[in-house]
């Protein structure tokens, strides 16, 4: 993962402050959820999930997951829907794809992820209906889009100052 892509998430998750702790509960530089923390420090053998270090090392591994969700998306695009599910979660991202296919949308491709979030509030139970059995997105519903949509705007536009100010081979995590 380019490093500044990884820096461009932590300023926008904690302004770059180690014991920056959410109103959800997730902490330091990368804002791991705890049980989320707990879960990659012990399928990576890691003891302390509160340094700043380990922080960053398990924010890493949990992007790079993400990023690994989305093999057919491409590019720009793969990085908006792993941040997007970074923030929100995998399930969200993966039922707005679902919404964006039955639409006919491309799936892995943002613009269409992005438009599709919206449908996931309560507001559109009946379109919901046509797409899962159960009637509803299979994350449950999700009204806190604005703040997905926000975010991955304010990451991507932070990746892209980093790009253009600092040189890329100062390394990649």
């Amino acid at each position: 993962i380019d490093w500044r892509f990884v820096l461009a998430v932590m300023r926008q998750e904690s302004a770059f402050d180690p014991s920056a702790i959410s109103y959800k509960g997730a902490e330091g530089f990368m804002q791991i959820m705890p049980s989320t923390g707990l879960h990659l420090a012990s399928v990576h053998n890691i003891e302390d999930i509160s340094n700043p270090y380990m922080n960053i090392k398990l924010g890493v591994i949990h992007l790079r997951d993400m990023i690994r969700n989305f093999p057919q998306a491409k590019g720009r695009n793969r990085l908006e829907l792993a941040v997007a599910a970074y923030n929100c979660g995998l399930s969200r991202v993966q039922d707005a794809q679902a919404v964006a296919q039955f639409l006919g949308d491309n799936p892995n491709s943002w613009v269409a992820v992005k438009s599709a979030l919206p449908l996931l509030s309560s507001r559109y139970a009946p379109l919901q209906k046509h797409i899962w059995s159960s009637g509803k997105p299979t994350s449950g519903y999700f009204g806190d889009y604005d703040q997905t949509l926000t975010y991955v705007e304010n990451v991507m536009h932070y990746y892209h100052t980093y790009k253009n100010a600092l040189p890329q081979n100062s390394g990649h995590f």
